[in-house]
């Protein structure tokens, strides 16, 4: 046999003393640039939510504007109407109705171009002074 199969003992097996070194500063090379990947990942997905929220506010803005600036020319009906606005960055469609003789309720849906989506309610107040 000559002793091929007793020589195996690992205890005095002195020649693997570099590899749990290795291996721990590897896995935390591995571990803080996959950290810094997933936070930087998050990052972007957190800055383009940001810039669609300011899209969609933008949107709902000028479309309540330009509403605000049709509202005179618009005739006072209790049925809901419709009307659409398109701009650059999506449309906003606004539907519209009399809901008392001094208010009007008018719905803006937003969408942008990349579908993401804003549905708000708006009560206005009508100035029977003013013709409107």
């Amino acid at each position: 046999m000559n002793g091929r199969f007793i020589s195996f003992s690992p205890l005095k097996n002195e020649r693997g003393y570099m590899f749990p070194y290795m291996l721990f500063l590897f896995m935390t090379l591995f571990l803080v640039t996959n950290h810094a990947l997933q936070a930087l990942t998050l990052e972007a997905k957190h800055v383009y939510n940001q810039e669609e929220n300011i899209h969609l506010e933008t949107l709902l803005l000028s479309a309540y504007t330009d509403f605000e600036g049709d509202l005179p020319s618009l005739q006072p009906t209790s049925e809901k109407q419709n009307l659409t606005y398109r701009y650059p960055d999506g449309q906003v469609q606004v539907t519209y109705f009399l809901s008392s003789s001094t208010e009007r309720t008018a719905q803006f849906r937003v969408t942008t171009k990349d579908n993401s989506r804003l549905a708000q309610e708006i009560v206005l107040e009508i100035n029977p002074e003013s013709n409107e």
